[in-house]
């Protein structure tokens, strides 16, 4: 999580993830930060779910001025699959669908903004 000591007082702080119970504690540590963050569900691998993320922002805000591009994905290493099927799906989210919704959200962020990775 990004330092809180850094974000303005009109500073609206949004979480996301594709499934909202596995988000439940890190929003209460934020909550606990003295913030008060949104929910915004996101699947980075699905084109619909990028699409509504960003017409959400885009009627909300117009624009994100930083994106905290976190999502990530890994097998454990007790895993039956394949390698090749491991490697296929923690390519698909880990590095395509990080471009692709990094991509989406530069289209509409100002030039003042920012992307950590």
């Amino acid at each position: 999580v990004v330092s809180t000591q850094k974000l303005g007082d009109n500073a609206i702080v949004y979480m996301s993830a594709r499934n909202k119970e596995k988000a439940i504690e890190p929003l209460k540590s934020l909550t606990q930060k003295g913030l008060a963050p949104r929910f915004v569900p996101l699947d980075i691998t699905d084109t619909a779910s990028i699409v509504s993320f960003n017409d959400y922002f885009k009627k909300e805000h117009g624009y994100i001025d930083i994106l905290v591009n976190n999502a990530g994905f890994a097998y454990k290493s007790t895993t039956q699959l394949s390698v090749h099927d491991q490697a296929k799906d923690t390519l698909k989210v880990n590095y395509f669908g990080t471009m692709d919704f990094t991509k989406s959200v530069m289209d509409t962020m100002p030039k003042r903004g920012r992307i950590i990775q």
